[in-house]
Formats: structure tokens, sequence, C-alpha cells
């Protein structure tokens, strides 16, 4: 961990992905999608686990009360250890207009860097910047200017197609900013309220941000769902399975030293299984593996 990590200074644990969710309780900014507070069952089920794990009981301190839980769990590790928290950016439309009837989930750049002014001892502020919006790079040199050195991304949601020529002077400024990618890979099944595009979560997209020169953290690993292969001529080849595609990146020489997973939610029942136990087994990969902080819902501490 210690190899990839922009943040570690050798005296800390760093967790590279805790996500940070609200309602907007108290002007944070946060929210999540409507159906989420619905009356649709499954979606509004979810929302309720996520609050109750969470330590949250009163919704008109949601926001807070996440914050404190967060925080006590983080207090009652073993070791001391510093937790990046998370922005997460609103979607943007192919067009490139903001699109908040998509958007599943919104944490803003400013709230995480309100939380760390608050934690500086404790906390690395990461941000979310949609490479569709007009001024991105310019957001991006704003967030670098006070700390940022991580980005969010979670394609599938967002809407955020790796190969969009957009992006690449998205990647210019992360490179030249020392700013790392910590992107989702594989399918997406917990922000899916607002609608999701799992061909986006395919592991070799990252060859965008790659070649650019942008060192990036594949979260959770590809563990679930599969994809094309984008590496293939041939149209017609059958799907890939995300973690096999994942795999395969982690073993080209060219990518070592800018290609890192981070094992979020392995032991989720999605992933528990076949995944975890090849992650194990591939000990050549073992050192450019992070960790993270277990989701809401399955807290048990640091993984």
């Amino acid at each position: 961990m210690r190899d990839c990590s922009v943040f570690a200074d050798g005296r800390t644990v760093t967790d590279h992905h805790v996500h940070v969710l609200g309602i907007g309780a108290g002007g944070t900014g946060c929210s999540v999608h409507p159906k989420m507070q619905s009356c649709n069952p499954w979606m509004s089920t979810k929302l309720s686990i996520f609050m109750a794990a969470s330590g949250v009981s009163d919704r008109g301190s949601a926001d807070q009360q996440f914050v404190d839980r967060l925080l006590d769990l983080q207090g009652a590790a073993p070791v001391f250890g510093r937790l990046c928290l998370l922005a997460f950016c609103p979607d943007y439309n192919d067009e490139g207009a903001l699109d908040m009837a998509a958007t599943g989930l919104h944490t803003p750049n400013d709230y995480i860097l309100q939380l760390h002014a608050d934690n500086p001892e404790r906390t690395w502020p990461v941000g979310s910047v949609h490479p569709y919006m007009p001024d991105a790079a310019q957001e991006l040199e704003r967030l670098a200017d006070q700390g940022v050195r991580m980005i969010k991304w979670l394609p599938n949601s967002m809407n955020i197609n790796l190969r969009d020529p957009r992006c690449r002077p998205v990647f210019k400024v992360m490179r030249q900013r020392g700013m790392v990618l910590l992107c989702h890979t594989g399918d997406e099944n917990s922000v899916d309220a607002g609608g999701v595009t799992n061909q986006y979560g395919n592991p070799l997209l990252l060859r965008s941000a790659l070649d650019a020169g942008v060192t990036v953290i594949a979260a959770h690993c590809g563990t679930e769902g599969s994809n094309l292969d984008l590496d293939s001529d041939d149209t017609n080849s059958p799907k890939v399975d995300n973690f096999d595609l994942f795999i395969r990146l982690m073993a080209e020489p060219k990518y070592d030293g800018l290609l890192y997973g981070d094992i979020s939610a392995i032991i989720c029942f999605r992933r528990v299984g076949r995944y975890t136990m090849e992650l194990l087994e591939h000990k050549e990969i073992h050192h450019r593996l992070v960790s993270r902080f277990s989701p809401p819902g399955n807290s048990r501490g640091f993984n």
C-alpha cells in the first residue's frame, strides 16, 4: 500500500476508499436520488439499511450522525489510520449538461474539504469531478491547489466513458498535478437509483487513463459482472469476466507502477468466494493492492 499511496506518511495506515453519504441535513449539499426516499420498497429499504448501519437515528441530523459514526469506527481501529473521504460528483449527460435526475448520489467537493479541515490529522480529502463538466479542468486545478491528490469516479453511475475525448484534458491535469484516479471497475449495484451503464465498468477502459500517464486504483478489482473484450478484434467474441480483464491489465509490465487495485467490498456476498480466493493466490500483485473500510451494512472495521 505504501508503494502506491499518495497520502502515506510512513506513520499511518491509509484507507483509500471511504464513502461519505448524506441527505442534505444541516446544509451539507449532499443528496441521494429521490427514489431512495420514496415509496419504492427496494430503494427505500436499501437507504434504511445504509442509515441504520451508519448509526443514523434522526434524519434531521443524518449527515452529522454519519460522520460521527465513521470517526467513532476509525477511533476504535487497532491502529491509527487516515481516512480518504470521497466526494461524489453528480451526473452529466452526453451533451455535457448537469443531470440530477440521473444522479444516484452526490457528495460535494466543498463538503469533503470542510470535513478534512475539521479533522486534518485523521482524514485526507478526495475530490470528484465529472469530465463532461464544462469547467472540469479548472475544478481539478482548484482542488489540487487545496491539497487534493485523488479523484473518485464511478463511471457506471456517473455516465463516464473513459474513452470520451473530454477525458483527455482531465487526464492531463491529473498527471501534471500528481492526482490519482480511484475508479470503480466491474458492475454496480449500490448507486443505481439513477440508472447504471455497466459497460463503463469495463476494466480495459482504464487504458485511456493509464496511457495518459495517470496513476489508477481500480476499485473492487473488477469483481462483478462481465464485459466485452475490448482488446479483441472479434466483435462477436463472448463477454469476459471483469475480474479476468483486471488481472490481464495487472499482468502488463507497462502498467507496473501505474495500476493498482483496491479490495473494496471483496468480502461482500456478491464477491466473496472465487474472487477472494484468486486474489489471495495472485501473490505477485499483493504489493499493488490497497484496502478500505467496510461499507455500510458490512461495518466490521478495517479489512
